[in-house]
């Protein structure tokens, strides 16, 4: 595994005192069936010159100049359902914490998609 990370790291030029992702990736190898995804979408957001933050299911962006955050992404591999009940949470959460929302999806390529998301009102026509 060590291999793989250095490997992961020297490519997308991640500096080696970065140890935020190699300490995720040990922490979580073999538990979170997402790992991969995650740390896919975190170093093309990192290659992007943002700040992301792995935590649970989430990446979150940091608010460049403060301590805050700016954006939730939920992540997510190609062909996997979603519950809208789950969306529903998630945009509950973003709203309480005025932060905006995206689903990353990742093929089995490991080419990404980004969506925002927002929520809406269905009225009777």
């Amino acid at each position: 595994m060590e291999d793989v990370l250095e490997g992961i790291i020297r490519n997308v030029g991640i500096s080696k005192d970065s140890s935020e992702i190699s300490n995720y990736i040990s922490s979580n190898y073999g538990k979170d069936a997402l790992l991969w995804d995650k740390i896919v979408v975190y170093l093309d957001l990192r290659s992007r010159g943002k700040n992301p933050v792995i935590s649970g299911n989430f990446i979150w962006l940091k608010d460049k100049g403060s301590n805050g955050y700016r954006a939730v992404i939920y992540v997510l591999t190609e062909n996997q359902p979603i519950n809208v009940t789950d969306l529903e949470r998630i945009l509950a959460m973003a709203k309480s914490l005025h932060v905006e929302v995206y689903i990353s999806i990742v093929d089995k390529y490991g080419d990404i998609t980004y969506y925002s998301i927002d929520e809406t009102k269905l009225a009777k026509g």
